[in-house]
């Protein structure tokens, strides 16, 4: 430290002849008895430039918050938090130790979906018969004739013979309409009755009318037993359960008969169509088998549908119209359903529907489990309701079997399942603690009270915030998860959660610093605000304690029940996490007994001046009597100034001059933002002065709630340059000389 006295006065001392030849003055002039000389002399009492003419920094950020992060492992990285246009809250000087995590959290590939595959196997349903009966009533006529002659005399040449027309009904003991494909009426006569002969050149017949339509000419056929045998098409003709047959026309005879007497007999191969109503039980059905796989409390589907196809075996060629069939399987939703459109195969569909495989979670929703699906088909064959069989051949003389052959084939979109995540295991890679090793070591901390000269036990961080980061996208939406954290510690364990956890923000985004991260002036710096966490809890008390041994123990305790897309469910086994603890440069302090009200005062710079108990006199006075107070006896005013440099982006700091041993009062001024030079000339008491002289210099911080705070602004320097001190004294000397 160099110190400077500069002394301006000026004394004369010369005979008087020479006084008044230099001055010019009268011979009469009469000298002074005594003579007064008056200066007024400046003390410059420069305590710096310091360190040999370079200006000591205050360094109040000297800390290296990289020195912490290497007590915290390999894994974390250090970021500077900048962002534009930060809100007075937010504009604090913040540092992110982040620290990437991943849970392996398993049991995805047991609940895939091809455990489930048994639901969408072929349903056997057994084989339907059903019975066409015969139509082959043979109907017997008796046709009265009026033919002149003796019975039984023979007639020749033959003679025509007209018949009244007569009429007689088909009728059918079973409810049955159809068409006829292929099929002929016999019509059985005594033997020389011709049903068909020549009149004028022109055929002439008996006709015979099926329901109102002719049937044309008849076919002769064989003789035997005193018959012949006359057929007329039914090909295209149609039959109902009573069917009017109208015989009229002429025969020929060629014998003398009162009475024709015929029978009528249809005989039918094939029907183009028939419709009936049969009566015949529905097929059973046996249960349908719900899978069983462990955790699985569930299933969801997004549909299910049935495709009921229904084909006639026997006879072949056959085809089948006209089923009215209804579902019903409680279980999966369907109640006597009808199936959607008319085509083949029909298919019953319903929309999304929950099958409930555990007991106790189907209680908690109110309803009950399944471990079978009753399944039950009505294809309406009670006898009530008529279907329609087309090209179907028949016997014509005995009733037709006809066998329907049933394919049931289900389709179980199966989109989710509930389970129980801890039977599943996953929530077992969710309990454990990090890091791996020795701890973290935040003991280094305490560096930042070496670098300042301060106690640090009356140090302490405030609002520092550890975010929780999941990655939640492949997480069900319903997974109501809970993070238990707790920091131990030099044999103690802190809750930073409660003891049943906190919920965990299923809405919140990942963190991803690669679209945030830039590097400047050699800092890696995270632009932009921080994501919304999934959790964020308060770290400072354990940053306060600074341990050299911390662990962070984590428990994710997860819902009883959760649902889960089973399309994911192979993937449903990592889960990435981000720990980023937000570290704002916010000092507290707590105040000194010593200090004064409204301040917390801060010693940081009289050790880094020289300045203590046993530093000598600031103007080299060894005691009460040194010379130099001759002087200062003189002094008329004295003042102090400052040049410096307050980079640290903050105001309200005051700095305080003071004497070492406490006496005398002391001088304060604020410091505000900048570079200053001479600032600000505060005017002293000259007993201020009075040996010894040891100044103190201390900067104070205003309390606030009880504590000195000290927040840097973002993008602040680290610190005060204090360039130059100077103590200013001018004196008003007066001292007289007897001649």
């Amino acid at each position: 430290m160099r110190k400077y006295v500069v002394i301006c006065c000026a004394v004369l001392f010369c005979a008087c002849s020479d006084m008044l030849s230099i001055f010019d003055l009268p011979e009469s002039f009469e000298p002074p008895d005594t003579i007064k000389i008056t200066g007024e002399p400046e003390y410059s009492v420069d305590l710096g430039a310091l360190n040999q003419g370079e200006p000591y920094t205050l360094e109040v950020l000297g800390f290296d918050m990289s020195s912490l992060a290497s007590g915290l492992g390999d894994g974390i990285k250090v970021y500077d938090l900048v962002y534009d246009n930060p809100s007075p809250q937010e504009d604090v000087k913040t540092f992110l130790l982040h620290y990437p995590l991943n849970f392996d959290m398993g049991g995805g590939s047991s609940i895939s979906k091809d455990k489930f595959d048994d639901f969408n196997k072929p349903i056997a349903v057994p084989s339907i018969s059903l019975a066409i009966p015969s139509i082959s009533q043979k109907i017997e006529v008796s046709i009265p004739l009026s033919v002149p002659g003796v019975a039984g005399s023979q007639l020749s040449p033959a003679v025509s013979v007209p018949l009244p027309e007569t009429s007689q009904t088909l009728t059918l003991s079973d409810d049955i309409s159809a068409t006829i494909k292929t099929g002929k009426l016999v019509v059985t006569v005594p033997d020389g009755v011709e049903f068909l002969h020549k009149i004028n050149e022109r055929d002439a017949y008996v006709d015979i009318s099926w329901a109102g339509k002719s049937l044309g000419k008849p076919t002769k056929g064989s003789s035997s037993g005193g018959f012949t045998e006359w057929s007329y098409s039914l090909d295209g003709q149609s039959i109902t359960t009573s069917t009017k047959i109208t015989i009229s026309g002429t025969i020929q005879l060629n014998k003398v008969i009162s009475s024709l007497n015929i029978s009528l007999q249809p005989s039918i191969t094939c029907f183009e169509s028939i419709t009936i109503k049969p009566n015949v039980p529905n097929p059973s059905i046996a249960p349908v088998d719900v899978p069983q796989v462990a955790g699985v409390k569930a299933v969801i589907f997004s549909e299910i549908s049935l495709s009921l196809a229904i084909a006639v075996t026997k006879p072949s060629g056959a085809a089948l119209e006209g089923l009215d069939p209804t579902l019903n399987a409680p279980a999966i939703g369907f109640d006597k359903a009808k199936p959607s459109g008319n085509g083949s195969p029909m298919v019953f569909k319903t929309g999304s529907r929950t099958l409930y495989l555990d007991s106790a979670y189907a209680a908690t929703q109110g309803k009950t489990a399944a471990s079978q699906i009753a399944m039950a088909i009505d294809l309406g064959l009670n006898g009530s309701k008529p279907i329609t069989l087309k090209n179907i051949a028949v016997s014509p003389n005995s009733s037709t079997d006809v066998s329907l052959e049933v394919q049931a084939i289900p389709n179980f979109v199966l989109s989710k399942a509930v389970v129980n995540p801890n039977e599943l295991g996953l929530g077992d890679a969710l309990n454990g603690k990090f890091p791996e090793g020795n701890g973290f070591d935040l003991s280094s901390m305490n560096s930042l009270g070496d670098s300042l000269s301060l106690d640090m036990s009356r140090v302490s961080f405030s609002d520092i915030m550890l975010h929780l980061y999941l990655d939640t996208a492949d997480l069900p939406e319903d997974m109501d998860m809970k993070m238990i954290l707790s920091a131990e510690y030099s044999g103690l364990t802190k809750y930073l959660t409660s003891q049943n956890g906190d919920t965990i923000d299923p809405n919140a985004k990942p963190f991803d610093p690669s679209g945030h991260g830039i590097t400047a002036e050699n800092k890696d710096l995270y632009k932009g605000k921080l994501p919304q966490p999934s959790l964020k809890v308060d770290m400072s008390e354990v940053f306060n304690a600074r341990p050299s041994d911390l662990f962070l123990n984590y428990k994710m305790t997860l819902p009883a029940y959760i649902t889960i897309a089973l399309d994911e469910a192979a993937g449903f086994g990592a889960l990435k996490a981000d720990i980023v603890i937000a570290v704002p440069f916010a000092l507290a302090f707590t105040p000194d007994p010593s200090d004064p009200p409204d301040f917390v005062k801060l010693n940081m710079l009289n050790d880094k001046l020289g300045f203590n108990d046993t530093s000598p006199d600031i103007f080299s006075r060894t005691s009460d009597s040194d010379p130099i107070n001759d002087y200062i006896e003189f002094i008329e005013n004295a003042s102090i100034t400052l040049d410096y440099n307050n980079t640290l982006g903050l105001d309200g700091v005051t700095f305080f001059i003071e004497r070492m041993d406490g006496q005398k009062g002391s001088l304060s001024f604020p410091i505000t933002g900048g570079n200053k030079e001479g600032e600000p000339q505060l005017s002293i008491d000259p007993a201020f002065l009075a040996y010894p002289f040891v100044p103190s210099l201390t900067i104070g911080l205003p309390i606030k709630d009880g504590k000195g705070k000290l927040a840097l602004k973002q993008g602040a320097d680290a610190g005060i340059a204090i360039k130059r001190i100077k103590v200013l004294i001018n004196t008003n000397i007066n001292h007289e000389i007897k001649l």
